[in-house]
């Protein structure tokens, strides 16, 4: 990792101080994003027990991106990437905001806030309605156990060292250090309590063989809590170190993907495995998913599904909770920009905690959504 951050810091230092490196053109910004609405309906009355959650609903997404970049006479490439929400609750805040400096044969490296390089590389499903992994289905199903159904690595926006290596034949790496929340600014201080430190290394494949296209990943993520970590801290969950009190640990994840495409059609699986979830010592949660999509001409249409498993503690009792989501979507692209699309959905989830008659924390959940998506 110190080499890492060695070689960035010296291709950064080289554009800087290079007298040769003189702008044709200074950095004009463009300015573009989407604005997604959605109303649906869910049956959440019926299976909450007394969680008595409204039937239907609508949903905002919205994002702003500021971008721009200018090649140098030395051959580099430096850009400025500007993102906000525009989502009613999270109105305003910042999304990715980095400088990145980036040239053919030496990759690409952003200096900024922003996603670890991992997340960059996940293989999804590509669901064309409100999506599997991270879906907005769970927006409108609700029930108290609701996460963050997902194989995604950390999504988390903080003050990062990105580095991409150049693509060579669809083979592309990336490594990446720097801080969890966008909240901690500042200097990335492990011995600070909060300052939660973020390593990713990631490696993805991209290609066209004999027309079928490809694409893989492979990532790993690891999480240092700052000044909290090894089990320094015991959390108030009840029990005895002995039988793995719920200390602060150090999170790992583990993650891989692959997409097939031909004729249309492409179908997508991805696996992710993460360890000391939170910074719970010997709490684990594993997710999978699987789909296929289907696009001809203006319409497309897909079907996936994602199962999680969620320990409740990081005891030696722990129970593993269940989610299940399974989504069909439809949608047809209008032009200019405007598409149409409806999902239908089932969301099942199973607090294996939760014996009483009248559960408020799990059920079966179906529902169906419409939306109107505009790209500008």
């Amino acid at each position: 990792m110190k080499k890492l951050l060695v070689a960035s810091t010296a291709l950064v230092a080289f554009a800087a101080v290079s007298t040769s490196a003189q702008a044709a053109d200074p950095i004009k910004l463009s300015i573009s994003g989407y604005m997604n609405q959605w109303v649906g309906y869910s049956d959440n009355e019926d299976d909450n027990g007394a969680a008595n959650y409204s039937e239907v609903g609508t949903f905002s997404d919205a994002e702003i991106f500021f971008r721009g970049s200018t090649k140098l006479d030395n051959g580099l490439t430096v850009g400025v990437t500007i993102d906000t929400e525009r989502s009613g609750g999270s109105d305003g805040a910042s999304d990715d905001t980095y400088l990145s400096v980036s040239a053919d044969n030496l990759g690409t490296v952003k200096i900024g806030n922003t996603k670890g390089a991992a997340y960059g590389f996940n293989t999804l499903h590509g669901d064309v309605g409100l999506g599997l992994s991270g879906t907005d289905a769970t927006t409108f199903a609700r029930n108290e156990l609701d996460s963050s159904l997902s194989t995604e690595t950390s999504g988390s926006d903080g003050h990062k060292v990105v580095y991409l290596t150049p693509n060579f034949g669809g083979v592309q790496a990336g490594f990446s250090y720097g801080l969890v929340p966008e909240a901690n600014l500042g200097t990335a201080d492990t011995l600070s309590s909060g300052n939660d430190i973020q390593y990713d290394a990631a490696i993805g494949y991209n290609g066209d063989l004999n027309g079928v296209s490809v694409g893989a990943d492979l990532s790993y993520v690891y999480v240092e809590y700052g000044g909290l970590t090894g089990g320094g801290a015991a959390s108030t969950t009840a029990g005895s170190e002995t039988d793995g009190t719920d200390q602060i640990k150090n999170e790992e994840t583990l993650r891989g993907g692959i997409s097939v495409g031909a004729a249309g059609f492409t179908v997508t699986a991805a696996y992710l495995q993460k360890e000391n979830v939170g910074g719970v010592t010997d709490k684990d949660s594993e997710v999978w998913e699987a789909g296929v999509v289907y696009e001809t001409g203006p319409y497309a249409v897909s079907l996936g599904y994602l199962n999680q498993s969620d320990e409740d503690s990081g005891l030696s009792t722990a129970k593993e909770d269940e989610s299940e989501l399974w989504i069909l979507s439809a949608s047809r692209d209008l032009g200019a920009g405007v598409s149409v699309a409806g999902s239908v959905f089932n969301v099942d989830t199973d607090d294996a905690s939760d014996n009483a008659a009248n559960q408020t924390d799990e059920g079966s959940n179906w529902g169906i959504a419409a939306g109107l998506l505009v790209s500008f």
